[in-house]
């Protein structure tokens, strides 16, 4: 699982498998050891109390929060993925974005395994 952050932006990109586990478990996680045995994880988590999707920070874990329903539809369709704002007061908000992670339409010189990638829907065989 990918984390983005940028300004007031959070964005999620999940493999293949990760979409699966999430699914399947309800839940999925990643841990950032950091020297001094400090850590930073981020997770995508189903909360069955929410009907829309949340945020929240307890000082080491990031979680993005969906509800069971929303988790399951998203990975269990075609649908890309789930955003949503929300409130940090009158005049900003946080957005959230949860993707499935798509192949690069672009090569680059670090080519990455893209075997549990979704197949980016606008390549074409010869790029």
């Amino acid at each position: 699982m990918k984390l983005r952050i940028k300004g007031n932006t959070i964005r999620l990109r999940l493999s293949k498998a990760e979409v699966e586990t999430a699914a399947a478990d309800g839940a999925i996680r990643e841990v950032l050891h950091i020297p001094g045995g400090a850590t930073f994880a981020y997770e995508l988590r189903a909360d069955a109390t929410l009907s829309s999707p949340s945020a929240s920070f307890d000082g080491a874990t990031l979680a993005v929060l969906l509800s069971p329903d929303g988790l399951r539809t998203w990975a269990t369709s075609d649908q890309v993925g789930v955003t949503a704002e929300l409130p940090l007061n009158e005049e900003e908000n946080l957005i959230v974005l949860v993707q499935k992670d798509f192949e690069c339409l672009h090569r680059t010189s670090e080519e990455e395994d893209k075997a549990d990638l979704y197949p980016h829907p606008g390549r074409k065989d010869d790029i």
